[in-house]
This record gives C-alpha cells, structure tokens and sequence, in this order.
C-alpha cells in the first residue's frame, strides 16, 4: 500500500529585515555563578533562519559547549553559572539560510555584579522555549530551577514545548477474516498530539474490513509522526497438510489416549469426531475440547477402531483419519501367570 510522510510547505519570498536601529541594548546584570539569558528577538522575516553569537567583536563567536547553549528557535543564547571571563559585548547574527543574508543586532553588555542585589532588568516579559530530552536539562540546571529564578523585574514565560514521539506503535499483522483486530499507537508531546489514522495513504473511514497498509498519524502544531504496518486479512479452507492425524495410534488398555485435531483454516474451523461413521459425543470417558482435541481415558479393546477428525469453515471441509490399536497391559499378564500357578500348585 502507498504510505506518506511529513508535508513540507513550499513558500516564496526569502526576507530577513534588519534589526531596530539601537546603539547599544541595555546591559544585564548577573551574578556568579548565576545562568542568563541574552535575547536575540529575530527582525521580521519569512524563511528558515539560524542563529550565531559574537563575543565582543568578529571574528571571536560564542562556541557552545557544556555551559553555553544557543537555541536555533528563538535565537536565545543560554550561559549556566556566569564566570569572570563572561563578562563583556554580545552581539546576535541572524542569517537567513535560503539568501545566506545575515543581519546583526546591536550589542548587549553582560555585566558581572559584585554585590548580593539581583537587580536584572528586562523591557519585555522574557519568552522562554524549552524543548524535550537533553535541552530541558540543560535549560533547567541553567535557570536553576525550581523559582526563584535570577529575573526579578520581570515574570519569565516558560513554555515547555515536547517533540512528538512515540510510545507505543504498530506492527505488522495477519487476521483471518471476519476476525477482530485492535490496533493502539500512543504519543507523547506538548502540546498533546491529535491522531488519525490513514489507509494506504488514505483518511480511514468508519468500517476498516480490508488489507493495506495502515498509519496512524500523531501530530501537533510542531509536528507529525507516522507509525506504519501492514494488516493482511487471510481466507482459507481447512487443510492437514502440515499436520495429519497420526495413522496408527497405539495405546494400553486402561491408559488414556489423546488425538489432535490441528488444521489450517482462516477463519479457525469448526471441528468434530468421527468413530467409524458414528459421530462422537461427550461421556464420562470421552472429552472434547474446544481446540479439537479428543481424549479417550481408560480405554478397552472397543475403543479400537478408526478415528476421523472432520473440519470446516465457510470456504470448505476437510478430514483426517487414524488407527486406534489397543494392547493388552502388563497387569492381566500377570493376573494369568497367577491363575496358571494356582492350577499347578
């Protein structure tokens, strides 16, 4: 069947505007030891962009390692327990990867205050975007969470966001007909995915009775994931091929004896015994079970005879035969050796 991935949006028109004009931003104050962020806040634009951090002055950029962080969503630069050697001008470079056009912002003083006062001062609520797996870490040990935070000015605006993925998906499976079939796939992410489910590439309609390959879709408004498998509905007749009823069968007398009815069939087929022509029911000595299987407990010598298993199902019938011997046991050789000592004793 025919599956399909992720859309991709096609636009036109690549721009990059260029930053407000400001001399300087205003400088942010920090303590050691203390994390910060210094917002970039991207100019007008339409296409995909990525984002850089200048130290002081080009060609020395910010290389990210296991304090700084720079996230390629907001253009934020994340620096965890700010040193000495931090201190200085950061400048943020937007480049628009279609046009290769970079802009640069005006610089941010980072200033490394000596006193016990956080005075950090923001114009603007600061948004912060958290992703899921390693950058949640990151971003936790850096605004040393739990509240309080080093923003005291200003509310912080966290908003967690969780890249959809999967925890349980589905596998490929073969159902006979008219057969149930119950599929589950779960998804975790932020916001909460929706679903829905295709049909060889198509939106599932409320009656699914057919093969194909089948997808179930989790999305949100960060993404979709795809989870695939074929679903193969099968159909047969009853068949012994790979497993005939035994054609002689030797059993004691008093044992009890066990013969497996075990065809092919899709669906799974009804089955019933046979001794001779006479149709087998169940006794205190004879047991039929629901798998077809028939037990014969404390057997005699009229319990020899031959045994047909016939099956059937809505696309046909088909049957296996075997010979029931019965021998003698070991206690009446016994009991006769007795009655012959007694004659001679």
């Amino acid at each position: 069947g025919r599956q399909v991935g992720t859309s991709v949006r096609v636009g036109v028109g690549f721009d990059l505007d260029s930053f407000k004009t400001q001399s300087v931003r205003s400088a942010v104050n920090v303590r050691e030891g203390q994390g910060v962020v210094l917002l970039c806040g991207a100019p007008p634009h339409s296409g995909e962009l990525t984002f850089a951090w200048i130290f002081n002055e080009y060609p020395y950029s910010v290389q990210q390692d296991s304090r700084r962080f720079i996230s390629q969503e907001t253009g934020s630069l994340y620096i965890a327990k700010v040193e000495p050697s931090d201190v200085g001008n950061y400048t943020c470079v937007v480049n628009n990867t279609v046009t290769k056009q970079k802009v640069l912002s005006s610089p941010t003083p980072l200033v490394l205050r000596s006193d016990g006062k956080n005075n950090n001062t923001f114009s603007q609520d600061v948004p912060v975007t958290v992703f899921f797996g390693i950058h949640l870490s990151y971003i936790s040990l850096l605004l040393q969470f739990p509240f309080p935070l080093f923003l005291t000015n200003k509310i912080l605006k966290l908003a967690v966001i969780i890249k959809t993925h999967w925890l349980q998906t589905i596998t490929d499976t073969a159902r006979s007909i008219e057969e149930n079939l119950f599929w589950e796939c779960k998804a975790n992410g932020k916001p909460k995915p929706s679903y829905s489910w295709l049909k060889n590439g198509e939106q599932v309609v409320a009656e699914v009775r057919d093969s194909g390959m089948y997808q179930c879709v989790a999305e949100n408004k960060h993404g979709s994931i795809y989870s695939s498998a074929q679903l193969m509905v099968l159909a047969s007749a009853p068949s012994f091929s790979r497993s005939p009823l035994k054609a002689l069968l030797k059993a004691r007398s008093g044992s009890e004896v066990t013969l497996e009815c075990k065809p092919q069939a899709s669906p799974p087929a009804i089955s019933l015994w046979k001794k001779g022509n006479e149709i087998l029911q169940r006794t205190e000595r004879i047991t039929l079970l629901p798998n077809g299987t028939l037990k014969i407990a404390n057997v005699t010598k009229r319990d020899a005879a031959s045994y047909t298993c016939i099956a059937k199902n809505q696309f046909g019938t088909a049957s296996a035969t075997g010979k029931l011997l019965i021998t003698g046991t070991t206690f009446s050789v016994n009991a006769r050796r007795i009655c012959m000592y007694s004659l001679y004793s």
